[in-house]
Order: C-alpha cells, then structure tokens, then sequence
C-alpha cells in the first residue's frame, strides 16, 4: 500500500475523527502484538480506509480501549480491540510492504533496500502461507504489473489496473460471505480507488523516476525526453493527467451512491467525495 487514501480532515465531526484515528491506533497496535516493532513501520493511511469500508459493510461492532500513546503520552487515545477486520489488514498491509521491498531490491539493489528485505521476509513468508489463496492472486497480479514495466507500456489505464485488482481482492477476500450485489458494488468501488492510487503515486513519483532512470507510464506515455524540463512536462500533461486521475474518483463516488445508506459510513464518504479529492489537486499542483 501506498499512503495515499487520506480524510478531509476540514469536513469531518470530532467523534468521526476519533474514530479514524482509532482505526490506525488499532492496526498499529494490532502489527506490534502480533509480529513485533519493526513491521509497524509500514503502516500508512490505505490501511485505515480500507479497515473501515470492510466494516461498513459487514457491520461488526467494534470495541474500543483507551490508552497513552509513547508519541503523544499526555492525553489518552482511543485504538480499535479484537477486531478480525483490523488483524486481517494489518496481515495484508506487511506482505504488500514485502512485496514492494523486492521489487525496489530488483530495481534498484542497494544496500538499504537488500537489508531491509532481509529483515522483512519471514514476516511475507508467513503471511503468504496464512492467506496463501488471496496472495497468489497479489502474486499473479504483481506479476503483470512488472512485464507491463519491462515492456515500458503506455497505456496507463493497462498498468493501473494491476494494481486495482489487487485492491479489490483484498475487500473481496474479507468480503467473501456479503450478499452478491453488495459485494460487486464494494468490488467496483475498490477497484476505481486501487486505479487511482497508482495513477497518482505514478504521477507524483516523476521526477523520482527521471533521477533514477526508472519506467514511469507518464514518461512513456507522453513522450518525454531526458534532459527536458521537467516542470515544463508536467505541466503540460496536466489536463490529461486530470482525466485520468478524476475519472476513476467519479466512478468511485457513482457507484457509492447506488449502495444502501445502511452500509455507508461517514468517514468513508469524506474519502471518497473530499479525501481524494483533494489529495488529487494537490498532486496536480506539485504539492506534497
């Protein structure tokens, strides 16, 4: 996963809010008791949205324990208990850090990277034996992402739905005893955020990419050329760009809207109409 599904923090109610942060407290914590310190690392805020749609729509009740966290020790936080929900996408979370640790040691090789991995791969080794059916399905899907790479392809949408697949597995995966139309509503909806994501992350990573001589679809796509301005580019692709980063959003928020107001969640709402939103102009506009 890769950080970007975050809130609108501007448009959320405290007790929302609350519980947002809940919901990361409990898969920190969830990471740290059942796998240790060191996989806590890789936690980010996909985890939080894709822990609370799950949710949404099983409607489990959730438990809820106070305690002080070591970062912010004077007032006592909330975190999200004995939650399967919380485990199952901690679990997940690690294994595609994993993932993604030996892609960037194929890539690139460095030492930071090559250690990092070595330290990280009993952790993948028993998630992947723990979710062995839902990991063969990231695997295969992985997989194609990293032929569509080596043959530098130019269809964005191609190589972003690798990526979207595997995001609708994962909520598939946990969702698997929901009624039929309810899960192919939730399926469709983590899809167009899955194609999203890895067109933002692609877009925000160029000048990232360029540096280092690495496959970026935008570069391949819109024939860019070493050595030219690089601001100059982006801005140029701009326009497209935002076709295709607004266009899975708005499938997204369409198909949300055909869901039953029993599953949808307020916080869900806000990522999906505001969060990402949002998140999309600032990429847009070269902010971090």
């Amino acid at each position: 996963m890769i950080g970007y599904i975050k809130i609108y923090s501007p448009e959320l109610r405290m007790k929302e809010y609350v519980k947002y942060n809940a919901y990361y407290c409990g898969i920190c914590h969830s990471i740290r008791n059942r796998w240790g310190q060191i996989p806590r690392l890789t936690l980010n805020y996909d985890c939080v949205f894709l822990a609370l749609f799950i949710d949404s729509i099983l409607k489990l009740p959730q438990e809820y324990s106070d305690f002080r966290c070591i970062v912010h020790p004077v007032v006592k936080k909330k975190k999200v208990v004995k939650s399967s929900t919380v485990d199952y996408i901690a679990d997940i979370n690690i294994y595609l850090s994993y993932m993604k640790l030996l892609d960037n040691v194929h890539d690139e090789n460095n030492i930071i990277h090559s250690s990092t991995e070595r330290i990280m791969r009993g952790y993948g080794k028993k998630i992947k034996y723990k979710y062995d059916d839902l990991t063969e399905k990231i695997d295969t899907h992985l997989k194609e992402m990293d032929k569509l790479e080596k043959e530098k392809c130019d269809n964005i949408d191609e190589v972003a739905e690798c990526y979207a697949e595997i995001i609708k597995d994962i909520c598939l995966y946990k969702l698997n005893d929901t009624e039929e139309q309810l899960k192919n509503i939730a399926g469709k909806i983590a899809y167009n955020i899955g194609k999203w994501v890895y067109s933002a992350d692609a877009f925000d990573d160029i000048e990232k990419d360029i540096s280092k001589n690495m496959y970026n679809p935008y570069l391949t796509r819109f024939n860019y050329e070493k050595g030219n301005d690089i601001s100059a580019f982006k801005n140029e692709i701009k326009e497209r760009t935002s076709f295709i980063l607004y266009a899975p959003l708005k499938a997204a928020a369409d198909i949300y809207e055909d869901m039953e107001d029993e599953y949808k969640d307020p916080i869900v709402k806000n990522i999906i109409y505001e969060g990402l939103y949002d998140r999309t102009l600032k990429i847009l506009n070269g902010e971090k």
